[in-house]
């Protein structure tokens, strides 16, 4: 699931862009890793998915400033999913049950019985699914994780190199060519966004050292976006997919669940039509 990720204006002060960037979101990462297992809020789950996934951004995309074990990625990962779990019922709720009120021509008490059932279904998935993360909190690739964050916070590492255009560039041009031989692919154009996001996370952190950041963030984003509501469609076809399919006896071709998903496959076309190019 897609979040809203902004420039982080706010992170702290110091010389070296990479040091304040992994210092700033290991610390916000590491706040949420610590209140997991307290039931987190929705901010909370969103502050620290993004906050992890800029971290695996950065040690793919700066590997040479980074003197850590192999498996820390996998961690991370691992980590980020726990969270994903409990961020994707918040934005299926967030924008599901909206527009299933929006859907013109609907008897009232039908929307109203569908709303209370989707709402119901969405609600038990985040309370399992922030069952599953307590749990996660007592793996042992949870501590290593935490620990890693930790030490980040407190002694960030600097970053290594001045071949920052260069970085960019790559990112580019890793974008252009999954983007080029996506043809159409859900799948394609999904491996397309996350190499989106990791050209934007570095255009974020170099911005201030590197004069072509600035252009290369606001391309990066452009694409991300727009493949992010791509991806947002397919996951909620999916969710309502298998809504459905629990209840098959009870879905009509005037259900209104059954409707939003009409609706939702449209979405999918309309965002595959105007899937972005590099050139």
């Amino acid at each position: 699931m897609t979040a809203n990720d902004s420039p982080d204006g706010d992170l702290p002060s110091g010389e070296d862009p990479l040091a304040r960037y992994v210092a700033a979101h290991a610390g916000r990462a590491l706040e949420g890793l610590r209140g997991a297992a307290d039931g987190p809020t929705v901010e909370t789950v969103h502050d620290t998915r993004t906050s992890l996934r800029r971290l695996r951004a950065t040690l793919r995309s700066f590997p040479s400033s980074f003197a850590v074990p192999a498996s820390l990625e996998h961690q991370l990962r691992q980590v980020a999913l726990a969270f994903g779990e409990v961020r994707d019922t918040d934005v299926l709720t967030a924008q599901l049950l909206p527009a299933l009120d929006d859907l013109p021509g609907i008897d009232s008490a039908a929307r109203r019985a569908a709303h209370t059932e989707l709402a119901a279904a969405l609600a038990s998935d985040r309370e399992q699914a922030a069952a599953d993360l307590a749990l996660a909190t007592g793996a042992g690739w949870w501590r290593h994780a935490e620990g890693q964050l930790e030490q980040w916070s407190a002694a960030p590492p600097s970053l290594v190199g001045t071949e920052h255009a260069a970085v960019l560039d790559r990112g580019r041009e890793r974008v252009r060519d999954r983007l080029h031989r996506a043809e159409g692919s859900v799948q394609a154009l999904h491996s397309a966004r996350k190499a989106a996001k990791r050209w934007r996370y570095a255009a974020e952190l170099l911005e201030g050292v590197e004069p072509a950041a600035a252009a290369h963030y606001a391309e990066a984003t452009e694409v991300h976006v727009r493949l992010g509501e791509l991806q947002d469609a397919v996951v909620a076809r999916q969710y309502l997919q298998e809504f459905l399919r629990r209840r098959p006896g009870r879905m009509t071709a005037t259900d209104p669940v059954h409707l939003l998903l009409q609706r939702t496959e449209q979405r999918i076309t309309d965002a595959l039509a105007r899937t972005p190019q590099l050139p």
